[in-house]
Formats: structure tokens, sequence, C-alpha cells
């Protein structure tokens, strides 16, 4: 199983944005298709579906996590962090 979020890179957002859109295209699973897709925003939210927006309540820099679950063991998952870089520079 692999798994992308976004490019696998920080990204920095126009310093008065706040919102950021993630998308796990790029997540595979070499016997099948994933699915389950659960996205840890860093600040205390979360998120699910394979794409996810979020506005954050205030600049900074956050460890973003996507959790992507295999179709055929469900209980096997596995996750990247991402440092995600909001309202500042």
């Amino acid at each position: 199983t692999t798994v992308a979020a976004a490019g696998s890179k920080t990204y920095f957002i126009s310093p008065r944005v706040l919102t950021v859109s993630l998308d796990a295209a790029g997540s595979t699973d070499e016997d099948g298709p994933l699915t389950g897709f659960e996205w840890d925003f860093g600040d205390g939210t979360t998120g699910s579906g394979d794409t996810a927006t979020r506005t954050f309540g205030q600049p900074g820099t956050y460890p973003v996590t996507l959790i992507v679950s295999d179709n055929r063991w469900p209980h096997v998952t596995r996750s990247l962090t991402r440092q995600v870089t909001v309202g500042c520079g």
C-alpha cells in the first residue's frame, strides 16, 4: 500500500488564506481499491474521504495525517504525515 498526500511536500498557502484542499489520489493498493481515507488535520479536527478541505482557525504549521485502509484487510492501515503551513509567509 502506498500513501501519498497531495504531492508529499510542505505547502505554503497565501498569507490571508487559511483553507487547504487535500487529495489522496496518489494513494494506491496493489491488491485492489483502498476503502477508507481518514484525515487528521493536526488542530484537533478530523475528516474523511479521498479529498478534504479544511479551514484552519489560526495561521501556523500543522501536521496533517492521511490514514488509508486496505480493501481486503480493513484493520490494516497506512499513514503519511506532512507539515502544512497556512496563513504565514
